[in-house]
């Protein structure tokens, strides 16, 4: 009997452990997290890519993207390309979007080409490496490309 409850006693020790340094680590992960709100708003990146990168059959050097991430979840993406200063495609992407934790994840609704309205349900995860006021920064967990953004005002326009 005096076995059992040393076993038990040190199973409760465990226990207990186990519970106060969920509660000591938790506080510091979900500090580092980020919240939605954080992430509301429109952000602009350019992307200069190599004269091999094809947008709808026709090669580009630069992409410039505006994100557009609403508090009721919806997103869109406006994706330019350029082969030099020619403007060689446009592609206008509707998404559903989402943070937990550090993972910031987007859900294709409506990619919109030239006009053509093609629905979409691709999922895509990415891992948020910083998040400040002025800059997003994360990482796709598929292609391992880290991408980041700056914010702009609302009324910001592609150039």
């Amino acid at each position: 009997m005096t076995v059992y409850r040393s076993a038990h006693g040190a199973i409760k020790f465990l226990a207990c452990g186990l519970a106060a340094a969920l509660i000591i680590v938790s506080p510091v992960r979900l500090a580092q997290a980020a919240s939605m709100p954080e992430l509301v708003g429109s952000w602009y990146s350019e992307t200069t890519e190599d004269k091999t990168k094809m947008v709808a059959g026709k090669p580009y050097t630069l992409r410039r993207e505006l994100l557009v991430n609403r508090p009721d979840g919806t997103k869109s993406n406006i994706q330019r390309y350029y082969d030099g200063s020619q403007l060689v495609a446009e592609i206008i992407t509707t998404y559903k979007w989402g943070v937990q934790g550090s993972l910031y994840w987007t859900v294709c609704q409506m990619d919109i080409y030239n006009g053509a309205a093609t629905p979409c349900s691709e999922r895509y995860e990415y891992d948020l490496i910083s998040v400040t006021p002025d800059q997003i920064q994360y990482k796709s967990r598929k292609s391992g490309i880290t991408y980041t953004s700056r914010r702009v005002p609302d009324n910001f326009r592609l150039p």
